[in-house]
């Protein structure tokens, strides 16, 4: 459904032509709007001393702006002649424009005060009025894009939408939703933008009516159970989803739900793109499982190949005023695969400063540059990050000599191409609070780093995202998990769960069967950790043999010591800008010798910190103002119970 207004130019409008305006509207009410057997519906919205203001509505999905231009003359020729005013010249008419439907509803209610008591229709609309709607926005018109190359888009996306014949049938549901998702929301943007554009120009968005919804809409939704009442005329039109970090994955699946409007009697007239973070990726399987009826297609950032990053230099280098030639390119991607815009800048930045820059300006220096960074290292800034971690020192290790070990497998399969490579899945076990998600998240970041990953994500998943609630579905989530992880490492928490002995059915045991032929499929793509209590760990590795002949470590993690957890303490302080009196370390200890470590670890300590704090504010809030300021970043042994 789209709506449009426009105004004609009469001259002077004198009150009995207003009069006659009314009255010719009420009259042409009937033919114009309630029953319009065209698809096009039209009323007189507000008359004033020299213009006349109508507004349209147009039913089908696409704007078929010549038969539009048709029934709007008709319309216009039978009431300037009803009313015996001079029809007004083609110059005198102030362009049809499309409008949002909030916009359209404040026209109607205009329009109320002319027809009176006979007023329009307004089931025709599709919506209840008394129920609130998502404020709408409008494309701009002006399409840029056309005859530009698209960078992010995929090709045969690119193809099937450039390729795509106008349905005869303006009816017809959409073909494809889309997941749009990168590491930076500015790129998130630019994809969004790029392929509205090129679905704009191929006419498969055909409104340019959008709405925007994030969680921050939910507080008005959840007033009305979750129905965003405009979807049900916004045919043609877009729904962009904007999930952002803050989104609690309960917030999520009300979003996903409003955007469909109770997912099964959706119908398919307007274009869904969700717009997400790489750290959302887990949510992708949601958005799939709840739309299980829908194809999407996922565009992102992250899997640029050669033509698609020269695109991008280029406009790079444009904003830098560098012209690029064929060398220069191999030169900035020498060091192999640009996975994101953000990678691809910095390694623009680079070659700008020490090689552009040196190469025109100083050539003494090209030899040393050149030396110098053929010498260096390449930083790993999570080496870094796992050097600094808290006692650990076997883990620390291990985690390197694995590290260290599929790097030369990575360097002697590039020689000799047809070796098998070695599985690189791993066991992480030990007590809660032991640091084992912390660790596996740097080690993805080394494995990325080391050039082992292409990503280098960590996707989180426990039994209830693997086990599904009927047949078949078990399998598809697996399968759906690890195609998310490629590049990256999947981290299932307490694995052992999906053998549990009270598994209603045998959900449970496909999830290991599954993932056991995955982890065989995605060997060379996807590490993954299993992670959980030591024993249990054991005894779930035992009951699987596949699973056994495909891990390749296993890393134990102890429990802290007290001193560890002091240090641990400190830490946590130091990062919240606390500082700790000389009485702090004697009350932690005499706490934490009446606690079993085992039970939390580093999570303990995190609880003993927040309720110190708690503790803390109570203790000053009484203080004189400037005392209690002194005071407001100090920790003292009270605190904690001394």
């Amino acid at each position: 459904m789209i709506f449009y207004e426009w105004k004609t130019k009469c001259g002077q409008i004198s009150r009995d032509t207003k009069t006659k305006l009314a009255e010719t509207a009420r009259n042409m009410l009937q033919n114009y709007w309630n029953e319009s057997s065209d698809g096009f519906h039209f009323l007189l919205s507000m008359v004033t001393t020299r213009h006349i203001f109508f507004i349209g509505m147009q039913e089908t999905n696409g704007s078929n702006y010549y038969a539009l231009e048709n029934a709007k003359t008709a319309f216009i020729a039978e009431y300037v002649d009803v009313v015996e005013i001079e029809e007004p010249k083609p110059c005198d008419y102030i362009g049809v424009a499309e409008i949002t439907l909030d916009e359209f509803m404040k026209h109607l209610k205009q329009a109320e005060q002319i027809y009176s008591v006979q007023k329009p229709d307004i089931s025709v609309l599709k919506m209840d009025s008394e129920q609130p709607v998502i404020p709408e926005k409008l494309f701009d018109k002006s399409i840029e894009c056309s005859g530009q190359k698209s960078i992010f888009i995929p090709e045969d996306e690119i193809k099937r939408i450039e390729s795509t014949q106008k349905p005869a049938d303006y009816e017809a549901e959409r073909p494809v939703h889309y997941l749009v998702y990168g590491n930076d929301r500015r790129v998130i943007n630019d994809i969004s933008e790029e392929l509205i554009n090129e679905l704009r120009f191929f006419d498969r968005i055909s409104s340019n009516r959008y709405l925007e919804i994030s969680k921050d809409d939910l507080s008005i939704l959840e007033k009305h159970e979750y129905i965003i009442q405009n979807l049900n005329n916004l045919d043609g039109g877009t729904v962009i989803v904007k999930l952002d970090d803050g989104t609690t994955d309960e917030d999520f699946e009300r979003l996903v739900n409003a955007v469909y409007s109770e997912p099964r009697k959706y119908k398919g007239r307007y274009t869904v793109i969700f717009n997400l973070c790489c750290t959302d990726c887990h949510r992708v399987n949601e958005i799939e499982r709840i739309c299980d009826y829908w194809p999407f297609v996922e565009i992102s950032d992250d899997k640029l190949e050669r033509s698609s990053a020269i695109k991008l230099l280029d406009q790079i280098a444009d904003e830098n005023d560098v012209v690029l030639l064929e060398k220069h390119y191999d030169e900035i991607l020498q060091t192999g695969r640009i996975n994101s815009r953000s990678e691809l800048s910095n390694a623009f930045r680079k070659w700008y400063l020490n090689t552009y820059n040196i190469r025109s300006n100083f050539p003494s220096y090209e030899t040393f540059v050149t030396d110098f960074f053929g010498r260096r290292k390449p930083d790993c800034e999570s080496y870094d990050k796992l050097d600094s971690l808290i006692g650990l020192k076997e883990v620390k290790s291990l985690c390197k000599e694995i590290i260290c070990f599929y790097q030369m497998e990575r360097l002697r399969k590039e020689q000799y191409p047809s070796t098998k490579a070695v599985a690189m899945h791993m066991v992480f076990q030990g007590n809660p609070g032991t640091a084992k998600t912390t660790v596996a998240r740097i080690v993805a970041g080394i494995f990325k780093e080391k050039g082992i990953l292409s990503k280098g994500d960590l996707i989180e998943v426990g039994r209830a995202d693997l086990v599904g609630k009927y047949v078949g579905y078990t399998a598809q989530n697996v399968h759906s998990y690890f195609e998310k992880a490629k590049g990256s490492v999947l981290f299932i928490d307490e694995a052992y769960a999906l053998a549990d002995k009270d598994d209603q059915g045998d959900y449970g045991i496909e999830a290991i069967n599954t993932i056991v032929q995955d982890m065989e499929n995605y060997r060379e793509d996807v590490v993954v950790i299993f992670a959980g209590y030591k024993k249990e760990m054991k005894d779930f590795i035992r009951r699987n043999s596949g699973l056994s002949s495909r891990i390749s470590f296993y890393v134990d993690f102890p429990d802290y010591s007290e001193d560890e957890l002091f240090e641990i303490l400190k830490k946590m302080a130091k990062e919240n800008h606390y500082t700790l009196t000389e009485d702090v370390r004697a009350a932690f200890e005499k706490y934490i010798s009446n606690t079993v470590i085992s039970t939390g670890n580093g999570r303990l300590v995190r609880n003993v910190f927040e309720r110190a704090r708690v503790k803390q504010s109570s203790r000053i809030c009484e203080m004189p103002v400037k005392q209690m300021t002194k005071e407001l970043f100090v920790l003292s042994g009270q605190d904690f119970g001394g």
